[in-house]
């Protein structure tokens, strides 16, 4: 994905038993909608799974969210990738706020046992003069399952997301 502006980000069976472990990294997502929070929902062809995602994250920042960790369970809409933390939109290059997530998924095509994801955020919410606030997010999560989830989408819990690259790279741990 690229420049652009879209409601997801959506990566249908990519996926299988090939590999175990799954890399994706995000690189400048940024919410179109301001207080839109990252999330990341697993998928089974092309439908989003609404089942319970359980998601812990701790936060350390210079901003509004210093030392706070979260835990949401039982969220059905997909894990929160920094959910103590809302983007504020701006249009203007000069104030862009923006993500980037280095994401672990592992063995989503199991189906016996909880699908398990950690995520290493970093959020950067630069302000006009050169000044702002940073991010860091460490989140774990897990998504217990009894079918084989063969993709993912990344969205905004609000509104839409624009300027992102998702790269995605399949580990064999054998």
């Amino acid at each position: 994905q690229g420049a652009g502006t879209v409601s997801e980000i959506q990566f249908d069976e990519v996926f299988s038993t090939t590999y175990e472990w799954y890399k994706i990294f995000i690189a400048g997502g940024m919410a179109t909608t301001t207080g839109a929070d990252p999330i990341m929902r697993l998928l089974v062809g092309t439908t989003a799974q609404t089942g319970t995602y359980n998601t812990y994250n701790i936060v350390g920042s210079n901003g509004p969210a210093q030392g706070v960790a979260s835990d949401t369970q039982g969220q059905t809409t997909g894990w929160m990738l920094a959910s103590t933390y809302n983007m504020t939109y701006s249009s203007s290059p000069d104030t862009k706020k923006r993500y980037y997530h280095d994401i672990t998924i592992y063995d989503p095509y199991q189906t016996d046992r909880y699908i398990a994801m950690q995520a290493n955020t970093f959020g950067w919410d630069r302000e006009a003069a050169g000044t702002g606030y940073k991010l860091v997010v460490q989140t774990f999560g897990g998504y217990p399952t009894a079918t084989a989830c063969d993709g993912f989408d990344y969205l905004p819990d609000t509104g839409n997301i624009s300027d992102t690259t998702v790269a995605v790279y399949g580990i064999n741990k054998t």
